[in-house]
């Protein structure tokens, strides 16, 4: 949904919320006025740039920036992945507790660590133990974090379930975030300007706009969300799933939606997939997508 569209939605007080993201300057405070501010600001509440800076404001005034981090990631994956990136309140706070379970489910199976290297994971979990210890991770440690985890080629799904394993995601005592907690941060996130709360449709919901979909992937560091990462993964033919698994170092076995789950696990990139495809294949794919060439080199093919 483009923002001209959704802001007819939303009444005084939600409008407001918005305009408040990107100015202190408000010159008409009714819902014409506030309207007609946003309409005005569509160019600066979708950049990249700027949704990047509200975001990491918001973070920086919180005395817990990593647990902050963490539950909007998960409301914006979760907006991300419903259809036309919109969803109600209810389904977001269901989503979400589902997600962060599912974690703490898997953790417990020592399946889902087994494509990291041994050496690795003992390193990188004494790193996360020793910074969760007063369960407060600060900026300087989550630097540091991220430093180590990168360098170990451990993605970020691996220290949710990692964090999990330690009796520490997505709170201590492994506790999931509750309703008032991920309604806090919608509202949070509609004072970054980046969710829109539409309250006068008979069925209220909560949406990312069309214009702030790509700054927000990018923020995130998404190329595809899971589902459809997913099926890109189901159109490949075996032989390429197999070919991903031995770039990952990962044994052959299974069928392949237990082949998909598996690469799926490892938090490989989309683009990582496509690479190990040949430009004949990569051209194979595009023709079958709308409106997309299948000319060109293969990194044009593989964006």
């Amino acid at each position: 949904m483009k923002i001209e569209d959704i802001i007819d939605k939303m009444s005084k007080s939600y409008l407001e919320r918005i305009v408040k993201s990107f100015t202190d300057d408000i010159y008409t405070k009714d819902e014409v006025g506030y309207r007609k501010q946003i309409s005005s600001n569509i160019d600066f509440l979708s950049s990249n740039k700027t949704i990047k800076e509200r975001l990491n404001n918001y973070l920086i005034e919180s005395k817990k920036p990593y647990q902050k981090n963490l539950l909007i990631n998960f409301i914006l994956r979760t907006l991300l992945s419903s259809n036309k990136h919109k969803a109600t309140q209810k389904e977001i706070i269901e989503s979400i507790r589902k997600s962060e379970q599912k974690i703490i489910t898997k953790a417990k199976s020592k399946e889902n660590f087994k494509h990291i290297d041994n050496k690795s994971l003992e390193i990188f979990e004494t790193v996360l133990d020793v910074s969760l210890e007063d369960d407060v991770i600060t900026e300087d440690e989550l630097r540091l974090i991220d430093k180590v985890r990168n360098k170990l080629s451990i993605q970020e799904k691996d220290q949710y379930l990692i964090q999990a394993k330690l009796n520490h995601f997505p709170q201590m005592d492994n506790v999931i975030h509750n309703a008032d907690q991920i309604n806090q941060g919608l509202i949070d996130l509609q004072k970054c300007g980046i969710v829109f709360y539409c309250n006068k449709p008979a069925e209220q919901f909560f949406v990312i706009p069309a214009e702030l979909t790509e700054g927000v992937k990018n923020y995130l560091g998404v190329e595809l969300i899971d589902d459809k990462f997913k099926d890109l993964l189901d159109i490949l033919k075996n032989s390429e799933l197999r070919k991903i698994l031995d770039i990952l170092k990962i044994k052959q076995y299974g069928k392949k939606e237990g082949i998909i789950n598996r690469i799926l696990i490892t938090g490989i990139k989309p683009s990582e997939v496509l690479k190990a495809l040949s430009n004949t294949r990569l051209s194979e794919i595009c023709k079958k997508l709308p409106e997309v060439k299948s000319s060109g080199t293969k990194e044009e093919r593989i964006k």
